[in-house]
């Protein structure tokens, strides 16, 4: 068998199992679910079952539908935000070292500051409405995307660099074909976390901004149910919110991978 032939045959094999691994222990999950609640003995109202939670989703179907796609957008929303300003940030920071050693120690305030800190803030700024949500959302997804490209801007080989200047090559070349190609993986998995969070940053933006009668989105129906004491809806918001965030992860690594591997054909 040819080197080619084995390579896509492995690669193909990695794909089957990360697809069907997933689904084997999905059941185990379940299981464990009905075994908790039956040993527990708690009652819906605390911890509904698998079954439950089911039937709160096709239930109330419209209405999560309705505010997963509400979510979507203002967590797509920050993740774009967060990838908008976070490169030209590390592209920035990587001309210098001081200028690293300066200002890096201050971005990674974005992680330590808490969110309720960051939202209310937000919210004085602009007011209640989808921009505070989004402007959340991007807070919690910018680090990530600032420190990986940043790292991936500030570790090309050295010996690379010194051939790169014995050909007297401009600046402008350097960054377009050294620098930046080398920073692409660092750069996706960068994003690939800030898509995580940006979606826990617009239910968190969500929760503090609030909602109108008609533009609501999974936090409105969490503190709803929550607060009917209707915890199989709350629940079966949670997943959505749980489904939105992988799905979001899971849509950047197709990105990703597209991407790596026309740069490894080139």
């Amino acid at each position: 068998m040819s080197a080619p032939t084995s390579s896509r045959l492995r690669g193909e094999g990695s794909i089957l199992c990360r697809a069907v691994a997933p689904l084997v222990v999905l059941p185990v999950l379940i299981g464990a679910w009905y075994a908790l609640k039956a040993v527990s003995g708690l009652p819906d109202y605390v911890i509904p079952g698998p079954k439950g939670v089911l039937l709160a989703l096709h239930e109330h179907r419209a209405t999560l539908l309705k505010a997963t796609i509400y979510t979507t957008k203002a967590a797509a929303c920050g993740l774009g935000v967060s990838l908008a300003l976070g490169m030209p940030i590390a592209l920035v920071l990587s001309l210098s070292r001081t200028l690293r050693a300066g200002i890096f120690p201050y971005l990674t305030l974005l992680q330590t500051v808490p969110i309720v800190a960051v939202a209310n803030a937000v919210i004085i700024a602009l007011g209640h409405g989808f921009p505070s949500i989004v402007c959340i959302s991007a807070s919690m997804g910018l680090f990530p995307v600032i420190a990986s490209t940043l790292s991936g801007l500030t570790s090309v080989d050295p010996r690379l660099l010194e051939l790169f200047q014995l050909h007297n090559a401009s600046l402008w070349k350097t960054w377009t074909k050294l620098r930046l190609p080398s920073a692409v993986r660092d750069l996706a998995s960068g994003a690939k976390i800030a898509a995580g969070l940006s979606s826990t940053g617009a239910v968190v933006g969500e929760y503090f901004v609030g909602s109108e009668p008609d533009r609501f989105g999974l936090a409105y129906i969490i503190y709803e149910s929550s607060r009917n004491v209707r915890a199989d809806l709350m629940y079966a918001a949670t997943a959505a919110a749980i489904v939105l965030g992988i799905s979001l992860f899971a849509a950047l690594g197709f990105v990703e991978s597209v991407i790596l591997a026309r740069w490894s054909r080139r």
